[in-house]
């Protein structure tokens, strides 16, 4: 079957808790401004500071969705109202086109144009 959004983010948002995220984030900060007084412009040193850079990134990125998310957990989240409607319109859309609602392969993947 398919996910309503509201499900989907609930199910799909990142699994680490926000503390853990927050000291891993102190940590790249740390390594991040090591790196920079140490001022070595090498080659090698520039990718590790792009890399630190990245992790920082994606960590700041989780933590901002954790943040902003107002939805229960995953293991506390129940069937309600929105659920229901979203399947039955799912099911309506194929009843009444004969069609899939999104095109999938075979193991119920959105098929890449879809993405």
């Amino acid at each position: 079957g398919y996910l309503p959004p509201e499900v989907a983010k609930v199910i799909f948002r990142p699994k680490e808790s926000l503390d853990k995220l927050q000291a891993s984030a102190e940590e790249l900060k740390k390594k991040c401004m090591g790196m920079m007084t140490s001022y070595d412009d090498s080659k090698k040193a520039r990718n590790a500071m792009a890399k630190i850079n990245k992790e920082r990134d994606e960590v700041d990125e989780k933590i901002e969705q954790l943040q902003s998310s107002s939805l229960p957990s995953e293991e506390n989240y129940l069937a309600d109202i929105q659920i229901d409607i979203w399947s039955y319109g799912v099911v309506m859309y194929q009843m009444l086109t004969g069609k899939d609602l999104f095109n999938c392969d075979v193991n119920d993947n959105l098929e890449d144009n879809q993405v």
